[in-house]
């Protein structure tokens, strides 16, 4: 079972910045690649997924309250196509979610590759805070015996 996740795991979902805090807004990135020999019948929709959406993951929202962003256009036979959606991180997901994009979730696309409609990567989101550095007024600025 874990050698069939590994086998979704993707470079097309891209996350700007690439190592967010929970409260910041980043950028979801994924390529949508057509790899038939016929230009898909219109736009291409991808939803995104904290977790396996077939194991109870949950639906991204965007900060403009989409759930699903669409190509501009129809994906050009083996080619490819770019979705966006802006996001805010929320707290609580952990250090290194699995984000997940799924394509034609209902399955209304007849395809030759019906088994690669769902991807996934890793968001490397920090734990990190930031430290604030104070001057200590009483270091002497010199030195001497």
């Amino acid at each position: 079972m874990q050698d069939e996740a590994k086998r979704h795991q993707t470079k097309d979902i891209i996350f700007y910045p690439s190592n967010p805090r929970a409260g910041d807004i980043i950028t979801i990135e994924s390529r949508v690649h057509n790899f038939g020999l016929k230009e898909t019948p219109g736009p291409m929709g991808v939803k995104f997924y904290i977790g396996n959406p077939d194991s109870g993951g949950t639906i991204i929202e965007g900060t403009g309250g989409e759930t699903e962003v669409f190509t501009g256009e129809a994906v050009p036979s083996r080619g490819t196509k770019v979705v966006k959606m802006d996001w805010k991180v929320p707290s609580g997901i952990g250090t290194f979610p699995r984000i997940y994009a799924v394509i034609d979730e209902q399955n209304t696309l007849v395809e030759i590759h019906e088994n690669n409609n769902k991807s996934w990567n890793i968001l490397q989101k920090s734990t990190a805070t930031a430290i604030v550095s104070e001057q200590n007024m009483n270091i002497p600025n010199t030195y001497s015996l």
